[in-house]
């Protein structure tokens, strides 16, 4: 029988033999279509037989100006994606429900600032560098300020220097070897 004789018999004739022989014709392709999209044996098994369930229920509404499987795997795509918004990460309320009303619970926020010892010392990383990169040839120091300091493309940088593109390449290369090199040897070994 073919598809389309299979999904009358199942919507006039209220045919469960019909669909269950079209759910064995497209479940494999659909599943695996499914894992796919999610990347979850699980989740896929379960978006297999949601999306049977769908099709089951929208037979009347199907026409067949698309193919079926064309139908059947646009409602396993958009169950796929109605999955995936409803998905969320797990969170934790801010105010829980307590076991013991009378207790306190508290959360400790991390602070995301830097201590004043983690300040001192990215400070001084930055001063090192900054040093070193003053210690460059000119052609150098230019295009890593630019580039590492002010955030400049490399097109940028070479209408700003009014040098080719492939000049601004080749410094900012030779730079960061010599800047690399200027570090390994600043380093306690």
């Amino acid at each position: 029988m073919t598809d389309m004789e299979l999904i009358q018999r199942a919507v006039k004739l209220n045919d469960q033999t019909a669909f269950s022989e079209l759910m064995k014709r497209y479940r494999e392709p659909i599943r695996v279509f499914l894992i796919r999209l999610v990347q979850n044996l699980d989740d896929a098994e379960d978006l297999t037989n949601l999306s049977f369930e769908k099709a089951f229920r929208n037979l009347p509404n199907y026409r067949p100006d698309f193919t079926f499987s064309t139908w059947l795997f646009t409602i396993a795509k958009n169950t796929a994606i109605d999955f995936g918004r409803k998905r969320t990460l797990p969170t934790q309320p801010l105010q829980p429900k307590l076991e013991h009303p009378d207790r306190i619970r508290e959360f400790p926020i991390p602070d995301q600032d830097l201590n004043p010892e983690q300040n001192l010392i990215r400070d001084q990383k930055h001063a090192e560098i900054r040093a070193l990169v003053a210690d460059l040839k000119p052609d150098f120091k230019i295009v890593v300020e630019l580039f590492y300091f002010e955030g400049l493309s490399i097109e940028e940088i070479a209408e700003k220097t009014k040098r080719p593109t492939g000049t601004v390449k080749a410094n900012l290369s030779r730079a960061r070897v010599a800047l690399q090199q200027k570090l390994t040897r600043s380093r306690p070994q």
